[in-house]
């Protein structure tokens, strides 16, 4: 079965039910399409985490973020988890929300900036960027960020080599140092299927 937009369910629709005075709608197109449709509303998903990690250095330049070590969801229709490389890959052009909870600690008056690029660029539609100031070196510090906006369309995909590529980024405004990281979590997830009409 598939996941498809809205627009793609109402095509199918047109086209595997007739008019249904010479009985030509069987039990397995009527099947099928409601496979599709609840296919099509489910809950998907890409994950990536990690736990300890000692002196990540933050400096000016926007960096990226890897240190990730274990795909928490399995590549399927839209996302492809990719923990080796610190980042998702998605196949569809879709509406969707980036969630990260960043659990460490840094120095006190130090802004710690995480942005979500897609293919190593900030995304021009709907940039994510957040400051979070330290609160000591070991004193532990939360950054969560939750269901945020992130869209990718065609033109990202077909940059991207078939999937654009969307990976967290860290620098800082307020000079170099280090976060020693206690866990965190980058998720990419994609919800209903009646919003995915972009691209």
């Amino acid at each position: 079965m598939s996941i498809l937009n809205e627009a793609e369910l109402e095509v199918l629709k047109d086209s595997r039910f007739a008019n249904n005075s010479t009985g030509e709608i069987s039990a397995t197109d009527l099947r099928d399409h409601m496979q599709d449709m609840f296919d099509s509303d489910k809950p998907l998903s890409g994950v990536i985490t990690d736990g300890i990690v000692s002196n990540i250095p933050i400096t000016a330049t926007p960096t990226k973020y890897d240190n990730f070590t274990t795909n928490i969801t399995s590549e399927n229709e839209i996302f492809v988890p990719d923990q080796a490389n610190g980042r998702i890959g998605v196949k569809e052009p879709i509406f969707g929300f980036v969630s990260i909870k960043l659990n460490g600690a840094w120095n006190n008056g130090e802004d710690l900036k995480i942005q979500v690029y897609s293919n190593g660029l900030p995304n021009p539609i709907t940039p994510i960027e957040f400051e979070q100031e330290g609160q000591g070196g070991s004193d532990p510090n939360l950054f969560n960020i939750v269901l945020v906006p992130f869209i990718i369309t065609s033109s990202m995909i077909s940059a991207g080599g078939g999937q654009a590529w969307v990976e967290m980024f860290v620098s800082s405004d307020t000079g170099n140092f280090n976060v020693n990281q206690y866990d965190v979590s980058f998720q990419y997830q994609y919800r209903v299927y009646s919003i995915r009409t972009v691209g």
